[in-house]
């Protein structure tokens, strides 16, 4: 029971709202926490809009759908951004490499960003709103969202939107992911940092969300090869 119950928390990202949910369903349902962690795989959405048995009148979908509509009311730019983070790993991202991702999208045939421009300026306007409502975490470096928060924004999106972005992440990592792995140990470091991103840990599944290009490129360097990864781990060690 605890072995699941730690990955029940892993995979909510621990986050207080969804612990509470999945606790109070567990209870009312008299299933275990494998029981919750097996449903949760197969059938997240039905989940997270599951109606609430605890004393907090909101679910998890619905919190956030709030922010999500006071996002989209203020700033659509903002909301190309949150939909671009969410394809990126929970971890950190790079602003550097959020701004490649920006460019991929605006440079997609027949996509508009609707003034989501890949500039810092432009990037830190589309931030703020976000922020606002506590749908990223961004540090002078880094911008990151919670991997619930990135769950919710990608079952919103069309299938056309989900290979849009999820290519648009692919592409930014593997431009910015160094190509002198093997005999340079600086680069280390910052393969150590886009290790989960090219492994695509927050793209739900890449190869179904991008065409065959994209995934023989998910294969040949999203997947990390074995020396890298090798060395990515060591890194983290560093």
């Amino acid at each position: 029971m605890p072995q699941a119950a730690g990955e029940l928390a892993d995979a909510l990202g621990c986050l207080p709202l969804a612990l509470e949910q999945a606790g109070a369903y567990i209870e009312a349902s008299g299933i275990s926490f494998a029981d919750y962690l097996a449903r949760w795989r197969a059938h997240h959405r039905e989940l997270l809009a599951h109606p609430p048995v605890t004393d907090y009148p909101a679910t998890v979908a619905t919190t956030w759908d709030i922010s999500f509509e006071a996002v989209a009311a203020q700033s659509p730019a903002s909301v190309a951004l949150m939909n671009l983070l969410a394809f990126f790993a929970p971890e950190p991202i790079p602003r550097a490499v959020v701004l490649r991702g920006i460019e991929r999208v605006t440079k997609d045939e027949g996509r508009t960003t609707n003034e989501l421009r890949s500039t810092q300026y432009a990037l830190d306007q589309a931030v703020i709103p976000l922020r606002r409502y506590s749908l990223i975490q961004a540090s002078p470096e880094t911008l990151a969202m919670h991997r619930l928060v990135q769950m919710i924004v990608r079952d919103r999106l069309s299938d056309d939107e989900r290979k849009t972005f999820a290519r648009a992440a692919l592409h930014a990592v593997n431009d910015a992911f160094p190509g002198d792995i093997t005999t340079n140990p600086a680069s280390w470091a910052n393969c150590a940092r886009l290790a989960a991103h090219a492994r695509g840990d927050g793209r739900g599944g890449t190869a179904g969300d991008c065409a065959r290009g994209d995934r023989a490129l998910v294969e040949s360097t999203g997947g990390v090869p074995a020396q890298p990864r090798g060395i990515c781990r060591r890194a983290r060690v560093l």
